[in-house]
C-alpha cells in the first residue's frame, strides 16, 4: 500500500486516518490527512465507512495538550463507615518578635558619612601614637573633633578592595541598628578612595585584657565580684546580639581586648556585627600576638571556618576561664602541659581541690567553694568541643545572674 498526501478539499475522513504533522503552527494539529488507499476501494465505500466513523472525527482546532491530556487519578475511596475521622486543629502560635536587619541600602540612615580628609585631621593623619588597640580587622585610632569630643576610628584592612562599597554600606546600615548599654555605638563611616572606616563613640582606652595582664600600667583592681559583673555585662551584650536580631548577629571576635572598661568598671563590647568582614584566610595568615587570639575561637571555626552563635559561647567560656585563673589562653612561658589554658584547666574544673589551686591568686578566698564550683560548671559547658553541647548565651546569662545574687548574699 502507498501513503498518499491529499488536499483538504479532496479527502474523506475514514475510521483510522493517518495524521501527519507538516507545516503546522506549534501546538496545533495539521489540517492535512494522510489516507491509506487500498486496491479496489471506491469513494462510495469510503463514504459509508465515514458515516459510521462520525464519533472518531477529530476537532483539528484543539491544542495538543487538550487532545492528549492525561486523565486525573481517581479520588481515594471514602473511609470505612465504622472509622471516625478526626481533624486536629493546628494551634495558633504568635509570631516571634525579633528585630530584623534593615534592607539593603546605599545611604545608612543613622550613621554620619565622614570624608577621609576630615578623619585624617581628627586622628593626626592616622599616626601610630593615636592607635588605642589592634585586632584582626585593623587598627583603632583615637580621634578628637575640633569641639573636643572624642571618637574612635577603626581603619579596616581592605587589600585589593575585597570589601565592596555596596557590601560595606549594607554592613554599616546593620551595625548602626546595634544599640545596647553594653555595646559600642557606631556613629559614622567613610568609604572614600578604597578606604573602609568605621567611626564609634569613644568609651575607654582600657580593656579587660589590660586589667588582667597589664596591672602595673592600668590602675584597675578586679575583685571576684567585679569579675562576675564584667562577665554578666559582656554576656548580656552577646545575648542582645543573638536574641534581638533575625538572623542573629554573631560577634566572632569576642576576647578581652574587645571588652572595654571605664574607671567604674562599666562594660562596653567593641566590634559587634563585623563577622562578615573576617578574611577567610585569617587563620593561616596571622602570626605573633594576633595568631594567639585564635585560642578564643571555637574548634569548628579553626578547623572549618564555621561561624555561629555557639562559637561566641565558646569564646565567652574562654574569657570566663581567663577571669577565673588570670591566665592568658596561651602562654609559652609556662610549663608545656600548662601552655594552652583550655586543655590544661578544662579537665580540672570539676575537681574542687584542683579548681581552688588554679584560681587567680589575687582573688583567692574572696568567694566560697560552692560559688566557685558553680562558676566553673558554667565555663565547662561553654568550652565543650562539640557546639551542640554548649548552652545558648541566654542560659549562661541566667546562670551568672544567679551566681551574682548568691555572691552578694555571701558578702552581706
Amino acid at each position: 500500500m502507498i501513503i498518499t498526501e491529499v488536499s483538504w478539499e479532496g479527502c474523506i475522513i475514514g475510521l483510522n486516518p493517518k495524521l501527519c504533522r507538516l507545516q503546522c503552527k506549534k501546538g496545533m494539529i495539521l489540517k492535512k490527512i494522510i489516507y491509506l488507499i487500498g486496491p479496489g476501494e471506491t469513494l462510495e465505500k469510503r463514504s459509508r465507512e465515514s458515516s459510521l466513523a462520525a464519533e472518531h472525527i477529530i476537532n483539528l482546532d484543539r491544542t495538543d495538550s487538550e487532545l492528549f491530556a492525561v486523565a486525573p487519578p481517581p479520588p481515594p475511596p471514602p473511609p470505612h463507615p465504622t472509622e471516625k475521622v478526626v481533624v486536629q486543629p493546628k494551634p495558633i502560635v504568635a509570631p516571634e518578635r525579633r528585630h530584623s536587619p534593615p534592607p539593603r541600602t546605599s545611604t545608612p540612615t543613622s550613621a554620619t558619612p565622614y570624608s577621609v580628609a576630615s578623619l585624617q585631621q581628627y586622628t593626626s593623619n592616622f599616626r601610630e601614637q593615636n592607635v588605642i588597640r589592634e585586632s584582626r580587622l585593623g587598627k583603632v585610632f583615637l580621634a578628637e573633633l575640633p569641639e573636643g569630643k572624642l571618637l574612635e576610628v577603626m581603619k579596616i584592612d581592605n587589600p585589593n578592595g575585597r570589601v565592596s562599597v555596596d557590601d560595606f554600606l549594607e554592613l554599616v546600615a546593620l551595625i548602626s541598628e546595634i544599640k545596647h548599654p553594653n555595646t559600642l555605638e557606631l556613629v559614622g563611616y567613610c568609604a572614600e578612595y578604597g578606604q573602609r572606616l568605621l567611626v564609634y563613640n569613644h568609651f575607654s582606652r582600657k580593656t579587660l585584657d589590660d586589667a588582667l595582664h597589664d596591672r602595673e600600667e592600668i590602675d584597675i583592681e578586679l575583685s571576684w565580684n567585679a569579675r562576675l559583673q564584667v562577665a554578666l555585662s559582656s554576656g548580656k551584650a552577646l545575648e542582645y546580639l543573638h536574641e534581638s536580631f533575625q538572623p542573629p548577629i554573631v560577634h566572632q571576635n569576642f576576647e578581652p581586648a574587645n571588652v572595654l572598661l571605664d574607671d567604674k568598671l562599666s562594660v562596653c563590647v567593641a566590634e559587634c556585627g563585623l563577622a562578615e568582614l573576617m578574611p577567610s584566610s585569617s587563620v593561616t595568615q596571622l602570626s605573633g600576638r594576633l595568631r594567639t587570639l585564635l585560642n578564643y575561637d571555637a574548634p569548628e571555626f579553626q578547623e572549618s571556618g564555621i561561624i555561629s552563635e555557639r562559637g561566641d559561647v565558646y569564646s565567652f567560656g574562654v574569657v570566663m576561664l581567663e577571669l577565673l585563673t588570670g591566665r592568658k589562653p596561651y602562654d609559652s612561658s609556662r610549663p608545656r602541659h600548662e601552655q594552652h589554658l583550655v586543655r590544661w584547666a578544662g579537665c580540672q574544673l570539676h575537681d574542687i581541690e584542683s579548681l581552688s589551686k588554679m584560681v587567680d591568686p589575687s582573688i583567692r578566698g574572696q568567694c566560697s567553694e560552692k560559688v566557685l564550683s558553680r562558676f566553673a560548671d558554667i565555663i565547662s559547658r561553654c568550652i565543650q568541643r562539640e557546639p551542640e553541647f554548649r548552652p545558648p548565651v541566654s542560659a549562661v546569662v541566667q546562670d551568672i545572674t544567679s551566681i551574682v545574687n548568691a555572691s552578694r548574699e555571701e558578702s552581706e
